[in-house]
């Protein structure tokens, strides 16, 4: 599986996640920024903006 470091607000009663644009393992800041993970299958094509998706809460 593939964690992508994101942002999630809640918008209108709705968790919503906001994936970083740099994923680098050296971008310290953005791990220590994000509030989850967005689990994706390794090798999967990009998702449309919207789509449903699961996510790791960090804290």
């Amino acid at each position: 599986q593939d964690y992508v470091r994101a942002v999630v607000k809640e918008e209108a009663g709705t968790p919503l996640a906001t994936p970083f644009g740099i994923q680098d393992s050296s971008m310290l800041k953005m791990l220590a920024d994000a509030n989850g993970l967005i689990v994706r299958e390794p090798f999967a094509p990009p998702a449309a903006t919207g789509a449903a998706c699961s996510v790791l809460m960090l804290r």
